[in-house]
């Protein structure tokens, strides 16, 4: 067998007197992992030229040099790494070239769901290869942070696959062929994903100046998915920037206060999501330190009721007052459990109500989730399967008991509710991610007396004594 290197990842064998192409797995000779390929006849890719489709049939897997190759027939070609660096008529060439494949491929369902920079090439004759998925994904599972990087994560959105994936690829492909720069870019992979769900990206014309405007519009809408172009579009769009340009006539001082702007919007844009970075990586020790806050009473001015305004409360019967008491955990409101309260009562329970409303605040401003599932919408959905990264809280089965006591300025009640909290212990600074299902999915089944008084014209509730609880079984997770 004698092998020769072609371009990046691939090889041309010689076996038998037959030519083979052979593509680089990274896997090591003997490794474990080749068998996630199951290599042979059920491992094929796709040849497209035009509007026709022929299969590319793997025939098996070679060592050499120490690495495996799984292998199939010889076409000469190139991949999709290697095009982009090309000049820019030659590049968007390419890109209509792949438009037009993946247009192909979508109406035969066989388009990828995501775009690798190895796992296209463009063949000598005319038509796009698409490299086994199995394939590519076993490559990028073996690549090293950099090349997984440069290959598939400065083009994939982090969150999107198939046509919503295809167009935000090509609106990335076609910024960095027409400005020369990858529009999202970090050498951290989690800084990446941050910027492209952020949407932290310049306008192409402060990239490049003379892009048509209604070009670099294009382009940035998609790849701040407020537009999504399916890949016929995109052939259309290719077509016209090939046949009309895509660039407009720009005086050298336009040119200057442009790249001006460029620079100072690029260290704005830089700050702010390094802030948010820094955030993200950190939001449980910011929490945990905006927790402490909250219990020694510095809570910010947005969230202390003004005592000279009139209760939440206020009209409610004794009744409605026990019972908003008690459903407002559902909505983390912790304003409505104070109104409704005097002397401390139910403390520790508005506290870690307060606590997880900050939490979860913090959280959705940082992950855009609060990672909390309502137990009142829970239970009313029919008590389905919770995500595997959430917390299910609040309070459900609420009835009240009038007791008579003979007094007109006080009331009493017995209230029994099932209430689902992190754990018993109220340790709700811990993430979902740390927490066990167990410690997610804490439930017990409780009986109170309550005791309300008249203050002013309001009924408050001035006491509440625990009198039984017993354990419920946990919720089921995802």
């Amino acid at each position: 067998m004698n092998v020769s290197s072609l371009s990046n990842g691939f090889v041309r064998i010689e076996r038998d007197g037959n030519t083979l192409l052979g593509v680089a797995t990274g896997i090591p000779g003997k490794s474990f992992a080749i068998r996630k390929l199951s290599v042979g006849t059920n491992l094929y890719g796709w040849i497209i030229r035009g509007d026709s489709c022929d299969r590319w049939n793997t025939a098996g897997v070679t060592e050499h040099a120490g690495s495996l190759y799984v292998y199939g027939p010889y076409v000469e070609g190139r991949p999709l790494r290697d095009v982009l660096t090309e000049d820019q008529s030659t590049a968007l060439a390419y890109l209509d070239r792949l438009a037009h494949a993946l247009r192909t491929a979508a109406y035969n369902h066989i388009a990828p769901a995501h775009i690798h920079g190895r796992g296209i090439l463009f063949l000598d004759d005319g038509g796009v290869l698409f490299l086994p998925e199995k394939l590519v994904d076993a490559i990028r599972d073996q690549q090293d942070e950099e090349t997984r990087r440069l290959e598939f994560e400065l083009f994939n959105h982090p969150d999107h696959k198939d046509e919503k994936n295809a167009s935000f690829t090509l609106a990335v492909l076609a910024h960095r062929v027409l400005t020369g720069s990858w529009p999202y870019d970090s050498d951290d992979e989690s800084e990446l994903h941050t910027m492209i769900r952020e949407e932290s990206v310049l306008d192409p014309t402060l990239r490049r100046p003379d892009l048509r405007n209604d070009v670099a519009t294009l382009i940035h809408r998609c790849l701040r998915m407020d537009q999504v172009l399916g890949v016929d579009e995109w052939v259309e769009v290719f077509h016209d920037w090939r046949d009309s340009g895509v660039t407009r006539p720009i005086t050298d001082e336009e040119r200057d206060h442009i790249l001006k702007d460029a620079e100072q919007k690029q260290r704005a844009m830089k700050q702010q999501l390094t802030r948010r970075e820094t955030v993200r990586k950190h939001w449980k020790q910011a929490v945990v330190v905006l927790v402490i806050v909250v219990i020694v009473g510095t809570i910010p001015a947005t969230i202390i009721r003004n005592r000279l305004a009139p209760r939440q409360t206020a009209g409610m019967s004794s009744e409605e007052v026990v019972q908003a008491f008690y459903l407002a955990p559902n909505d983390l409101d912790h304003e409505l459990m104070d109104d409704a309260t005097i002397e401390g009562a139910g403390a520790s329970m508005i506290r870690e109500v307060t606590n997880l409303f900050v939490i979860s605040r913090m959280r959705m401003g940082v992950e855009m989730t609060t990672g909390i599932v309502s137990a009142a919408e829970w239970d009313e959905g029919g008590r389905e399967a919770i995500p595997e990264d959430s917390w299910l809280y609040g309070v459900t089965g609420v009835e009240s008991e009038p007791v008579e006591i003979g007094a007109d300025d006080e009331r009493e009640y017995i209230v029994r509710y099932e209430r689902w909290t992190p754990d018993d212990a109220g340790d709700i600074e811990e993430t979902p991610e740390a927490a066990t299902a167990e410690r997610r999915s804490m439930g017990v089944r409780r009986e109170d007396r309550v005791r309300l008084r008249l203050d002013g014209d309001d009924w408050v509730i001035y006491e509440i004594e625990h009198l039984t609880q017993s354990r419920l079984d946990p919720p089921e997770f995802e």
